[in-house]
């Protein structure tokens, strides 16, 4: 199997952007110790606030993994800023761009054959992040009106408790174990992946994936 890394188009710039806005914080914060009176001037005070998010903006860039996603000889395993979560390669189905009505989202939907590969190791910081970016996602695909007797509220409603065929969860793993089945439903599939590729293009990344998981599938089943 072919070791590659996929690096974040997010985390790019972070160094550039924050010492750009601190230059220009302290170009600012000179220019008030020569002309105090433009302190009380309203354009002063805007820039001063969109440096300081920028500043911000760089920081997060410079905190986020460089690295988004990576392929080893045992599968798939993808970076976030709260941990990472890995699916073998015995475990993993299709990965492809995740479509609404026929438009591309920013988002490549992961297939997963056993859920208690997931569930036993992902970090619960991590599981918990994830169910708040997703809810976008989620929303969106479930519509807003009720045409099946289930409203969008529904399926954001937390679980106490979800069985696989092996193991029953609670707390914060039933809820992401809901989630993924809620995805599954509406966009076909049960983890979810930024399409933030740096290196190569989203149809590339789903190709590489699905090549290397057939050839797992071909090498221990031929």
């Amino acid at each position: 199997m072919t070791h590659r890394q996929f690096y974040a188009a997010s985390a790019k710039g972070g160094a550039t952007l924050f010492l750009t806005a601190a230059a220009m914080l302290l170009a600012g914060m000179l220019l008030l110790a020569v002309r105090a009176d433009l302190m009380a001037a309203q354009g002063w005070v805007l820039w001063f606030l969109l440096t300081l998010v920028a500043a911000y903006v760089g920081i997060m860039k410079l905190r986020a993994p460089v690295l988004l996603a990576e392929t080893t000889a045992d599968g798939l395993r993808y970076f976030h800023p709260r941990g990472s979560w890995f699916i073998p390669w015995s475990c993993l189905g299709q990965v492809q761009q995740v479509t609404l009505q026929g438009r591309e989202m920013a988002w490549i939907g992961v297939r997963v054959l056993d859920y208690d590969q997931i569930l036993t190791a992902i970090p619960l910081r991590l599981a918990v992040r994830l169910l708040i970016e997703q809810r976008g996602l989620l929303i969106a695909a479930a519509g807003g009106g009720c045409p099946d007797g289930r409203c969008v509220s529904d399926y954001l409603t937390d679980v106490s408790a979800y069985r696989s065929k092996t193991r029953l969860y609670k707390g914060v793993q039933a809820m992401f174990a809901q989630r993924m089945v809620h995805l599954r439903q509406f966009v076909q599939a049960d983890l979810l992946i930024p399409a933030d590729l740096a290196n190569c293009s989203v149809s590339e990344f789903c190709l590489f994936i699905n090549r290397q998981r057939l050839n797992f599938t071909q090498e221990n089943n031929g």
